[in-house]
């Protein structure tokens, strides 16, 4: 549904609507956002977390953490492309918070939770394609950011696994704080009253 529509027959039907509605529907989009988000970069956090634990259980050969950051970074973002969360149906309510949807009697949070359904879907896949560049970006700058070792030597280097649950370790908690924006910047600025949660 678009959101001319939901605004037009919202504006028509005032009596179901306790609130302004442009007003209503901007408040509407900015939780499916913030919601959208979070959940996505909780959920890539989750697959992560299961490969952290995962690798905890293999071996391998010696690498460089370098080259082991890279190409643990790539392998997470190509099954985070293949496992796009998507919202479901249903589940509109967990997108938007109670005070919002109280000024709407049970018609307009009809209308409302259908246009809230679709802009959850597109909001999450425009994040989750986020996600997954950041992800082989992340590869890309880890041994920089993180004093990841090039060496190549046998005593300079790890056995793979240990240095993919290090990785996975520092992406998780990559994908943590982005799920989390506000508070993040508030911890940045020294004002932690600044969270969304």
């Amino acid at each position: 549904m678009e959101r001319s529509e939901v605004l037009d027959w919202l504006t028509r039907h005032t009596e179901h609507v306790h609130d302004i509605p442009e007003r209503l529907l901007s408040r509407c989009e900015t939780e499916v956002r913030q919601h959208a988000q979070e959940d996505a970069w909780l959920h890539a956090r989750d697959i992560a977390d299961q490969h952290n634990h995962l690798w905890r259980h293999f071996w391998g050969a010696h690498a460089s953490e370098a080259y082991i950051a890279r190409e643990a970074c790539r392998s997470l973002a190509e099954e985070l492309k293949q496992n796009e969360p998507v919202p479901v149906e249903g589940h509109e309510s967990d997108l938007v918070d109670n005070d919002v949807l109280s000024v709407l009697d049970p018609e307009a949070r009809a209308i409302v939770f259908e246009y809230v359904h679709d802009l959850a879907l597109g909001e999450e896949h425009e994040v989750w394609k986020e996600i997954v560049r950041f992800t082989r970006k992340r590869g890309r700058t880890l041994a920089r950011d993180e004093h990841l070792s090039t060496d190549l030597s046998f005593e300079g280097t790890n056995v793979y696994s240990e240095t993919a649950v290090r990785v996975m370790g520092i992406l998780a908690r990559d994908f943590q704080r982005r799920a989390h924006p506000l508070r993040l910047a508030a911890t940045r600025s020294g004002n932690v009253g600044l969270s969304y949660d």
